[in-house]
């Protein structure tokens, strides 16, 4: 989704096209990107972009992690599951399971809920 609003801007003659302005304002506003006086293209610009860095992001937790539910936010927490960055959580259980890291039977069962929260 991120790359087609991105090749909206980059490449309008591909087919892609910006329909739902307000909505991108509100996604605009959960990366905490600046919208006011700036054009539509360049807001939807920095919210493709922000959107691609939060897939391959290594430190921290996606900024998406925020529309949960603060009860489902503290779960998370206290479980220790808070998905961080997409391709970081895909990798590191691809690791954990081709390389033996957990050959206890209990562990995976906490990584997979954490990527519960990223493959939605």
């Amino acid at each position: 989704v991120a790359q087609a609003l991105l090749d909206a801007v980059e490449n309008p003659g591909h087919g892609y096209r910006i329909k739902d302005v307000p909505k991108l304002l509100k996604t605009a506003g959960y990366f905490g990107i600046p919208t006011a006086g700036r054009a539509t293209d360049e807001i939807a610009r920095a919210v493709a972009e922000a959107a691609m860095a939060e897939f391959g992001k290594q430190r921290g937790e996606l900024k998406f992690i925020s529309r949960a539910p603060a009860r489902r936010q503290e779960l998370w927490k206290h479980l220790g599951v808070v998905p961080r960055g997409i391709d970081r959580e895909i990798v590191e259980l691809m690791h954990r399971t081709h390389m033996g890291v957990d050959q206890e039977s209990g562990k995976p069962r906490g990584r997979r809920w954490r990527m519960g929260g990223v493959v939605r």
